[in-house]
């Protein structure tokens, strides 16, 4: 039993789903979308840093809101302060 074992254990693929989803993400290293599939959103508001903290959920949804804020209001969000836009802290 011990020989069949040591046979058959190197012929076992002890690939988890992790590595296959890994493994082929890393293949997309070098991938560019094509000009027609990409689309860019204008007026988008600045970036934040949620430093360390758990919180991205607040970071998205802040970002979302100040979109359509800006959108409703006919705003420009990239030149807002930050004293006009939604807080990822107040959200959180």
């Amino acid at each position: 039993m011990k020989k069949l074992l040591l046979i058959l254990l190197p012929r076992v693929s002890m690939s988890s789903p992790a590595d296959e989803l890994f493994g082929s993400l890393h293949n997309l290293r070098g991938y560019t979308p094509a000009p027609e599939r990409t689309r860019v959103i204008q007026n988008m508001p600045p970036t934040t840093n949620q430093q360390g903290l758990g919180i991205c959920y607040a970071h998205s949804t802040a970002t979302v809101i100040n979109y359509h804020n800006c959108q409703i209001m006919n705003l420009d969000c990239t030149i807002l302060p930050a004293k006009d836009l939604a807080s990822s802290p107040d959200i959180a």
